[in-house]
């Protein structure tokens, strides 16, 4: 014992074989055939098998002395596959699907508060905007890995897992061995982000193990890792709002297509939307659910990084539609809203950031700033944590954008133990939501995911991180949610907003790298 973190994939073990293996690249297709003789003879290698069953996408594995001679072996392995009926899946055929869904019927309904749809047929002045979302990855560094040894009676697995107690179950399904008697080892992550929650490489490694009959170290490749993950979902809104003469919004109909699964429930596709914090008197948020076969799940923020960019980036719209200052709009909506009780703290929290940032100071021709604010409020959760964000912006005149500095302000709640962890974490988030918001998507054509490694998925550079400045406030008396992802929701907004005001140009769709912002 030496006190160094083991990762799964730091896992050895006697008698420990390694599989790499080729997952089919259409979702839910089949493997139809394969010549296994035609790499049994490579060094190292001892076995071919092929893996599925109830909810493991169908593959091959080679089975070796060592991970090169599997994946050397596999990289020469011809498999033909049976794409089935996804093989004309596409990104743009599901955002066409969710457009269309904004004008059907039957939409659920979460929130209705007079008769919004009355007010806003009627007004004079009315503001519409369509949001869309695209499939993001978790872009974990770590890949995907596995380590699982299954007898008769006993299954023994190693592995970093978000959710050990639903792997330990799902285990015992697939070996038929009592959970008493399964063990699972749960390593460290190289990072999760909530990818590693959805357990399909313990479920894999033991379907694996089950043929082999020996220890086998399941390792994907970073393309199967990005391939085959568990994206966040892709997702279509339309907010409808009618302003009064004050230019204050008089009714709001705000409508969500969630492309993706339960999770939990429907609480991933409404946080956020479901109470509005703004003074509205006629309220309607409803949705749809089109869930499709691409897999999906929780990305940092859960559900918040797609409906707080709709709704702070309406929320802009609605200011600059009624010729209002973003942050003195948002202030008076916030004061004058009596059913909203955190009122006052969101009030502290966004000033800080505006005075933080110098909101309203003179900045060159081609920068500008945005503002954005939220909580982490939930249905079945009555902990929030405030942030508000500025992100002072650059955009040359041909289009290339750059963020200079964020202004983060976290309610903190009365306690702060460790204020440089929580910095820490706040930068990472940064980051993050800021990479996404540049340059990140996750795209389908022909049922299968385009991107496969990070020359086409790419992260933040060095260059590219902004200047970060973190400011906490005490805006509650209650202990907070959390700060792990409680920021992350806002930098897009927060970015896109800044964008809009250098530009002129409104952004209400990522990534950015899609859209031109030149400008003269």
């Amino acid at each position: 014992m030496d006190g160094s973190a083991t990762y799964g994939i730091d896992v050895r073990l006697p008698g420990m074989l390694y599989a790499a293996v080729k997952q089919s690249p259409v979702f839910l297709g089949k493997v139809k055939k394969f010549d296994a003789d035609a790499v049994k003879g490579r060094p190292g290698v001892h076995s071919v098998v092929q893996f599925g069953g109830p909810r493991i996408e169908e593959g091959v594995a080679v089975i070796a002395d060592s991970y090169w001679h599997a994946k050397s072996a596999l990289d020469l392995l011809s498999v033909e596959w049976d794409a089935g009926a996804h093989a004309n899946d596409s990104s743009n055929g599901f955002f066409e699907m969710a457009r269309k869904a904004l004008d059907e019927p039957g939409a659920r309904v979460v929130t209705k508060k007079g008769d919004a749809e009355a007010v806003i047929k009627s007004s004079t002045k009315v503001v519409e905007a369509v949001y869309e979302l695209p499939y993001l990855d978790h872009a974990i560094m770590e890949p995907m890995n596995c380590t699982a040894h299954v007898t008769s009676n006993r299954a023994e697995v190693w592995v970093g897992t978000q959710n050990p107690e639903e792997a330990v179950s799902q285990i015992s399904r697939l070996t038929g061995i009592p959970e008493e008697n399964v063990y699972l080892h749960n390593c460290f992550l190289g990072s999760g982000f909530g990818r590693r929650g959805a357990n399909d490489d313990v479920r894999q490694a033991v379907a694996i193990a089950k043929q082999v009959g020996r220890p086998v170290k399941v390792i994907w490749s970073r393309e199967e890792t990005m391939q085959h993950g568990a994206y966040r979902p892709m997702r279509v809104s339309r907010f409808r709002a009618a302003l009064g003469q004050d230019g204050m919004p008089a009714a709001c109909h705000t409508r969500v297509v969630g492309i993706e699964s339960a999770y939990p429930g429907d609480e991933q596709t409404i946080r956020g939307l479901h109470k509005l914090p703004y003074r509205v008197t006629h309220e309607l948020f409803d949705y749809h659910s089109r869930e499709t076969h691409v897999p999906n799940g929780p990305w940092t923020s859960v559900g918040r990084s797609q409906n707080e960019f709709f709704l702070e980036t309406f929320i802009d719209e609605l200011a600059h539609a009624a010729g209002k200052d973003p942050y003195e709009y948002r202030r008076v909506l916030l004061e004058t809203n009596p059913d909203f009780p955190q009122a006052k703290a969101w009030l502290k929290v966004l000033s800080t950031a505006a005075e933080k940032s110098k909101w309203g100071g003179k900045l060159p021709s081609g920068t500008a700033r945005g503002i954005a604010i939220g909580d982490s409020r939930r249905l079945t959760r009555p902990e929030i944590t405030i942030c508000a964000m500025v992100a002072t912006v650059s955009v040359s005149k041909q289009g290339k954008v750059r963020a200079e500095r964020f202004d983060v302000a976290m309610d903190t709640g009365p306690f702060l133990v460790n204020p440089l962890a929580a910095e820490r974490q706040i930068e990472m988030q940064v980051v993050m939501g800021l990479a996404a918001a540049l340059k990140q998507e996750i795209t389908i054509e022909k049922g299968r995911v385009t991107q496969s490694n990070f020359h086409d998925f790419p992260l933040l550079t060095r260059v590219e991180v902004p200047e970060i400045a973190v400011h906490f406030v005490r805006a509650t008396d209650n202990p907070i949610a959390g700060i792990g992802e409680e920021a992350l929701g806002w930098v897009a907004p927060a970015l896109c907003n800044a964008i809009f005001a250098a530009t002129g140009k409104r952004v209400r769709s990522l990534p950015l790298k899609k859209h031109d912002l030149s400008w003269a």
